[in-house]
């Protein structure tokens, strides 16, 4: 058995190995949307599901990448300066049914690559807004229960001088 790029095992493994990866994607961009959702109504427990949930399926796609590969008989890392032949590139070469079936899996997945980023985006985008919120309510917080109730120059409260008070209802 062969899996020279040219072999045809490879070419009758490859389609089995894009349906899994974009099987693989969809769970992810599954978990990324729950992870999103999550934040929008302050679940924690939503979201450290999600995140769990988004290191499996990161983890899948990459042994799933790692396997392509391999049957590409590509480097284990991209080599800099030396391009890598695209699915769509490798799917020309085949004859025309062949060559369609792979041309519309290989798009399929670019989409949904494309879609993981762009939520990966807006989670980090929308992550990063929740933080400052958070920071601002404390710094307000403090505020109000510091006695001085002042920021100093860095925009944190200024530590004021302790008080002690006491009321006597003795007399």
């Amino acid at each position: 058995m062969t899996t020279t790029r040219s072999g045809s095992m490879m070419w009758e493994q490859l389609p089995m190995l894009l349906d899994r990866m974009i099987e693989a994607h969809e769970r992810w961009l599954g978990a990324l949307e729950a992870h999103q959702k999550a934040i929008g109504i302050a679940d924690s427990t939503g979201i450290d599901d999600a995140l769990r949930a988004e290191r499996e399926h990161a983890e899948a796609v990459e042994r799933l990448d790692r396997e392509r590969r391999e049957l590409l008989e590509l480097p284990a890392r991209p080599v800099p300066g030396r391009p890598e032949p695209t699915i769509t590139e490798l799917a020309k070469t085949r004859p025309a049914p062949e060559r369609t079936e792979l041309l519309q899996k290989a798009n399929s997945l670019r989409i949904l690559v494309e879609r993981v980023r762009r939520h990966q985006a807006v989670i980090r985008e929308a992550s990063s807004s929740v933080l400052s919120h958070m920071r601002g309510l404390m710094h307000q917080l403090s505020a109000r229960l510091s006695h001085s109730g002042t920021y100093g120059a860095g925009g944190k409260v200024a530590a004021g001088p302790v008080v002690v008070s006491g009321l006597d209802i003795k007399q």
